[in-house]
C-alpha cells in the first residue's frame, strides 16, 4: 500500500484479506467433497468437547459409521456414482441432526458424528431415523441402461462417562462399528461400558 492510503480503499484490502484467510482455513478444516469436517479437524473436535464433557460433568456421544457394501457401489456403478452417495449420506447428516451435533467425514466411507449432552440412548434414536431414512433412498447409476440401487448403514455408538477420553471413546465406537458390520451390516451397535467387557 502506498502513501497516503485511502480509508475506503483500506478497508477493502482488509476485508479481501480477511475472507481469503477463512476460505483457506475451511479449505484446509473440510473435505472437500462433502463439506463435513476432515478426519483431522474431526479429531481436534472431538479432543475439545471430550475435555467439556469431563470438565461439565455433560454425557457426549460418539458415532462412527460407514456405507455398507461401498467398494461394490464403486465397483459397480464407478467412482461419480460412489462420490454422489457420500454426499447424499453429508447432506442427510446435516439435515437430520442438530446444529450443535459435528459431523464429520473419517476416511473413505467412514463417517463420524459427535453429539455432545446426548447419552449412547438418545444418539442410538438419532442414528435409528438417519439409518432408516438412508436406507430408503434410492440412488441412481449414470450408466446408459439406468440401474437403481439402495444402500444401508452400519454404525458403532459409546458414550462419555463411560469412555473417559477421546481415544478410549474412538476406540470403543469403532469396536461397536466392527460388530455391526460382523453381525450382518444394516444395524447400530452400542459399545459395552467397560465393566460390562
Amino acid at each position: 500500500l502506498q502513501k497516503p492510503i485511502e480509508q475506503a480503499h483500506f478497508i477493502q484490502m482488509i476485508e479481501a484479506t480477511i475472507e481469503r484467510f477463512r476460505r483457506l482455513r475451511s479449505l484446509m478444516s473440510h473435505d472437500s467433497l462433502t463439506q463435513l469436517h476432515n478426519h483431522t479437524s474431526f479429531k481436534q473436535q472431538l479432543a475439545l468437547q471430550a475435555t467439556l464433557a469431563l470438565r461439565q460433568n455433560h454425557p457426549l456421544s460418539l458415532v462412527m459409521m460407514d456405507i455398507d457394501h461401498f467398494k461394490d457401489v464403486n465397483d459397480t456403478y464407478g467412482h461419480p456414482v460412489g462420490d454422489r452417495v457420500l454426499r447424499v449420506l453429508a447432506q442427510l447428516l446435516r439435515g437430520r441432526l442438530r446444529r450443535s451435533d459435528i459431523i464429520g467425514r473419517y476416511g473413505g466411507d467412514e463417517f463420524a458424528v459427535l453429539m455432545p449432552d446426548t447419552d449412547v440412548d438418545g444418539a442410538l434414536t438419532a442414528m435409528q431415523e438417519v439409518s432408516r431414512h438412508f436406507s430408503s433412498l434410492t440412488h441412481r447409476s449414470d450408466d446408459e441402461r439406468g440401474g437403481h440401487f439402495h444402500v444401508t448403514l452400519s454404525c458403532g455408538i459409546a458414550g462419555y462417562p463411560a469412555y473417559g477420553n477421546e481415544s478410549d471413546l474412538t476406540l470403543a465406537a469403532d469396536r461397536a462399528l466392527y460388530k455391526a458390520k460382523r453381525e450382518g451390516r444394516a444395524r447400530i451397535c452400542l459399545a459395552p461400558t467397560p465393566e460390562e467387557i
